[in-house]
């Protein structure tokens, strides 16, 4: 599942290197700035009951990662640490949309009747879209529990509920909608924001493909796209994080710059941009050559809660695959957008 691809940005951290540079700092979005953290249910303990009863299908261990800090910002300047709460649970609303496009084909020049055809406009299918143009939409409510918390780390127990897949190109998934609310994580990361560990469990059946998408992915990350440096940051403040870490046999590369835009208590705004790699491979007969993307966006979070207040991403990238005699190319543009619910 595309929409968890983001989350391997997360990674235990080695020694953080700074390369102090001039920054000036940047202006927070309104948006952003006034964006809803939603409201936090104190003392539960419904989702670690929950997960301790449930069937673990997977675990991903932590994954390296390395820190390099840009510029420290300006004063007052402190440590990026979660400070988390036992019981504390938060619900968020995910939303991906995901667009395939195959590329441009050069056609030959037409005459007669075949102008008159090509004449008429972007030929469209019956869903709407212009032919060769597929769009999927998958939202759904991760529910974040705080299960354990110590010095050093904590724990989020999440369960998934209310699936809505649409769209061309995810029949599969859509048909497996209901089952996947039985999907649930355990997530250890410590206080700087490292995913030090990722358990994924099932309270019912899944088919054997759906719960591999999840044997590799940490789906770990709904408080922080990627670690925290141990330097002191302050407003203006940019880090960039390189990771290596594996999906499905698989080395993803990323490489994430992010930056502090503002901070007010426990509240941050960030910037990041990012660019992911994998490999070439081969899949159902088909090879496929080094898949790249390139992602942006802005993030609101709060150190002393679970989740996020507000996730905006917009991704880009190609890929081409061979396989039957042909080979095809296609673009790929995913919108994210994470926002608590009530």
């Amino acid at each position: 599942m595309a929409l968890f691809v983001a989350s391997c940005t997360n990674g235990s951290t080695q020694p953080t290197t700074t390369t102090e540079v001039e920054q000036s700092s940047p202006q927070p979005d309104e948006t952003l700035v006034d964006a809803d953290c939603g409201t936090v249910e104190h003392g539960s303990s419904v989702l670690t009951l929950r997960y301790n009863s449930a069937t673990e299908i997977a675990t991903v261990p932590r994954s390296g990662s390395a820190i390099t800090v840009v510029a420290t910002g300006s004063e007052p300047r402190e440590r990026l640490l979660f400070d988390l709460a036992a019981g504390d649970r938060l619900a968020m609303r995910v939303t991906q949309q995901v667009t395939v496009a195959d590329s441009p084909q050069e056609e030959p020049d037409a005459t007669g009747d075949e102008a008159d055809e090509t004449d008429s406009g972007v030929e469209e299918e019956a869903s709407g879209h212009p032919a060769g143009r597929r769009v999927s939409v998958i939202s759904f409510i991760a529910d974040v529990e705080v299960s354990k918390v110590t010095e050093t780390e904590f724990v989020l127990v999440t369960a998934f509920s209310d699936f809505v897949v649409e769209g061309e190109g995810v029949d599969k998934l859509a048909a497996q909608a209901e089952h996947l609310e039985s999907i649930m994580t355990r997530d250890t990361i410590s206080v700087s924001g490292s995913l030090i560990e990722s358990q994924t469990a099932t309270t019912g059946p899944l088919e054997t493909d759906i719960v591999a998408a999840f044997e590799s992915v940490p789906t770990g990350g709904t408080n922080s796209i990627s670690p925290f440096p141990d330097d002191r940051l302050g407003e203006g403040a940019v880090w960039t994080t390189e990771v290596v870490a594996a999906s499905q046999g698989l080395d993803f590369e990323s490489l994430m710059e992010q930056t502090l835009v503002s901070r007010d208590g426990t509240r941050l705004t960030l910037d990041f941009s990012s660019e992911q790699q994998m490999p070439g491979h081969v899949l159902d007969d088909a090879a496929t050559e080094e898949v790249a993307l390139t992602t942006t966006g802005s993030s609101v979070i709060a150190l002393d809660q679970p989740g996020m207040c507000r996730y905006e991403a917009t991704g880009s990238g190609e890929l081409t695959t061979a396989g039957s005699g042909q080979t095809v190319t296609q673009e790929v543009e995913i919108e994210t957008t994470v926002e608590p619910v009530g």
